[in-house]
């Protein structure tokens, strides 16, 4: 699997930042709530799509490689 270290990179730091962001920064900042809306797959989903795979790729593609 050469070369798609980055797609397991961008799903595991979008489910990073998910869980940061729900159970540390949010509740700090506003206050404990229940979670209500839509599922855990469609809330993780909608924060590894978008913002975890970007990321990753982005950092492999932006790393300084040797000539």
């Amino acid at each position: 699997m050469p070369g798609t270290q980055w797609v397991v990179a961008g799903i595991v730091h979008g489910i990073a930042l998910w869980v940061v962001m729900n159970l540390l920064v949010l509740p700090l900042r506003f206050g404990w709530h229940p979670f209500a809306g839509p599922s855990l797959a469609e809330r993780f989903f909608s924060q590894i799509v978008p913002v975890g795979l970007p990321i990753a790729w982005l950092a492999r593609t932006g790393r300084v490689r040797p000539s």
